[in-house]
């Protein structure tokens, strides 16, 4: 260690900290006068001890662990003392990949200038920066997740991958706003979800319209639990409209088992985050969700199912579009079938209102099938069953249900009543 009036240098300075050892050189400058700092360099080694502590720290225990030592051939560290810190770095875990970092600290600023990952199967570099509200970062190179297996809590159940040249940019009004451009692609990958499956992402691709804001969906193939389908289309973010234009194909939806998928299990959920107060000369209603306008998608999703079940009931097919227009949303069915009954028709609700019209209508059918199917229960009748209907109705949604009405014809011919005390009754009352 050499003294000077307003300098301190040290060379080889062996320090330790819990499991973690380094050799420093570096020199503390301007120590009195106001431009004072301290630079760097260092070569060492990080523990397994230090190195847990520190994801804790971090918040990232349930995704990283450390298993071996880190060894870091290369440290330098800029820092005037006060608010700023710059840190370079390359890391090497043992059996890989080599990880190089620069990070820059500042208030209301966090610059990740570059973060590069290489291995044998990987190439990637990744940027990201903070100022305020505004987020901006991209990703470039090719990244397989066999990469990071050493560094990883659990063990690799795929092996997912990414490849592109993507940028995001979130502006100061928050995500719904996001402007991404370039294309992101990738597959085999496992998406941890709170219930109790986890999305699988078997490919998909996406690109990027930069200041128009939206995203090309290409061909993705995506899987939860049971439920396999295909997406595509294109999605606009906004915070008071987004809008989208997305088809889904599947050849099998287990609608039952997909919203069991859906319920909330009973572990506790992590609280939110407490929001951030504003910076200075922003006002609350200036920040994201202070308003008090709801989000109001817009957008069609057209759904072309081969077969869709739900209990006991089949629909073979289900192609219907779906009009998402603020509060307001209508359905119509183009193409589907229950129990052998065509049912084309439209559905429209909002919060207080809900409209249908349905045409119900089947050339021929086993009369005795057709009801059996749609009562689930053993009906003792056999013929030929000819059914034509326009049934409509609107209201509240508490009445609307009792208010259909509508044409109805029904031709049965060539067949018989076994058994069926119901429908006996009614024929004997009309007799």
């Amino acid at each position: 260690i050499t003294l000077a009036e307003d300098q301190v240098e040290f060379r080889k300075l062996a320090a330790t900290l819990a499991d973690a050892q380094f050799t420093i050189d570096g020199a503390l400058k301007d120590i009195l006068s106001a431009r004072r700092g301290l630079a760097l360099t260092a070569t060492g080694e990080i523990g397994t001890r230090i190195a847990r502590w520190a994801v804790e720290k971090g918040g990232a225990q349930p995704v990283i662990a450390v298993r071996r030592p880190l060894a870091v051939p290369e440290l330098t560290l800029f820092s005037n003392l006060e608010d700023a810190v710059r840190i370079n770095a390359r890391v090497e875990p043992d059996g890989g990949p080599a990880i190089t970092a620069d990070l820059h600290l500042a208030p209301e600023k966090v610059l990740l200038n570059g973060l590069t990952l290489r291995d044998r199967h990987s190439e990637a570099r990744l940027s990201f920066e903070k100022r305020g509200r505004r987020v901006r970062s991209t990703f470039t190179g090719r990244l397989e997740l066999r990469s990071l297996e050493n560094l990883l809590a659990a063990p690799l159940k795929r092996s997912g991958w990414l490849s592109g040249d993507l940028r995001v940019l979130v502006p100061d009004r928050g995500w719904m706003d996001a402007r991404i451009g370039g294309r992101l692609e990738g597959g085999d990958l496992s998406l941890p979800m709170p219930r109790r499956n986890p999305l699988l992402v078997e490919a998909f691709a996406l690109n990027g319209a930069g200041e128009g804001g939206g995203v090309e969906i290409e061909a993705a193939r995506l899987r939860w639990g049971e439920t396999a389908v295909g997406l595509d289309g294109w999605l606009t973010p906004g915070q008071e409209t987004p809008r989208f234009d997305l088809s889904v194909e599947a050849a099998y939806v287990d609608l039952e088992a997909l919203l069991a998928e859906l319920q909330v299990s009973n572990r506790p959920m992590p609280s939110a985050p407490p929001p951030e107060a504003p910076m200075p000369g922003e006002s609350e209603r200036d920040e994201p969700g202070r308003d008090d306008r709801r989000s109001r998608p817009q957008g069609v999703l057209t759904l072309a199912i081969d077969h869709l079940e739900y209990g006991h009931y089949d629909l073979l097919p289900l192609n219907a579009k779906v009009a998402f227009d603020g509060e307001r949303t209508r359905v119509d069915l183009t193409e589907t079938t229950l129990c052998n009954l065509d049912l084309p028709g439209s559905l429209t609700w909002d919060r207080n209102r809900l409209s249908l019209n349905v045409k119900p209508a089947t050339a021929t059918s086993d009369v005795g099938q057709l009801l059996s199917c749609l009562t689930q229960r053993p009906i003792e009748m056999d013929g030929q069953l000819y059914f034509l209907a326009d049934l409509s109705a609107d209201g509240r949604w508490e009445t609307a249900p009792s208010r259909l009405r509508g044409p109805l014809s029904i031709t049965a011919t060539e067949g018989r009543i076994y058994r069926e005390s119901t429908l006996t009754k009614v024929l004997a009352l009309v007799n």
